[in-house]
């Protein structure tokens, strides 16, 4: 677990494949709120705490954990001055504080900082149809295209096309909702180059048929 301060309010740790073999986690299990990553999260902040004097002032700290491969993740924490900096779309996914009046950690799964490349596309997996109808009638108001593919490698894929009019900032919010519902694929724009090259949709726009 390599640790680094990047600035006053600021520390990013890599998370290796060794790192989470010794605790016995795996990358896919980590989800929202549930015990694996709360714990995992928790000794990251008290470690940057301990080696860093992170967040002396006791400010609400966003957690941020970026998939960098199938085996490494980024977290990045930030200690944020103002409370409502933080997305009040998450507010539902932080941990109820450790110590009285202690602000609670705000947990992401697609960084939102601005070095970030802004993704093109996000693709996503189903285990059948009735799964890919239910969360296209849970995402009808997406503004962008989208496209449903099938293969034999890879199963049932919605690409989620961004458009123009959505910022990379607005998109990474939009994903971090989509993992509440669907697995969403790694690489997605390099895999969705190829079946937009070598693949036919089976329908175009099923966030809007299937609604």
């Amino acid at each position: 677990m390599r640790m680094e301060r990047i600035n006053d309010r600021q520390v990013r740790c890599l998370i290796t494949a060794q790192d989470l073999k010794q605790r016995k986690l795996m990358l896919r299990e980590l989800k929202y709120g549930n015990r694996e990553t709360s714990e995992l999260f928790r000794e990251i902040l008290t470690r940057a705490t301990t080696e860093y004097g992170f967040n002396e002032d006791e400010l609400p700290v966003m957690i941020e954990a970026v998939p960098l491969n199938a085996n490494e993740l980024l977290i990045i924490l930030s200690a944020v001055e103002d409370a409502e900096e933080l997305d009040p779309h998450f507010a539902h996914f932080a941990e109820p504080p450790v110590e009285k009046d202690a602000a609670p950690p705000q947990e992401t799964f697609y960084d939102q900082g601005e070095n970030m490349p802004p993704l093109p596309v996000c693709l996503v997996r189903f285990p059948d149809i009735d799964a890919c109808m239910r969360f296209c009638r849970s995402f009808a108001r997406f503004p962008g295209r989208s496209r449903l593919y099938k293969t034999e490698e890879h199963g049932l894929l919605l690409a989620l096309l961004r458009p123009e009019s959505m910022s990379g900032q607005d998109f990474f919010r939009f994903l971090n909702t989509v993992l509440e519902y669907a697995d969403v694929v790694d690489n997605s724009a390099i895999l969705y180059a190829y079946l937009d090259e070598h693949e036919h949709p089976v329908m175009e726009d099923p966030l809007k048929k299937f609604n």
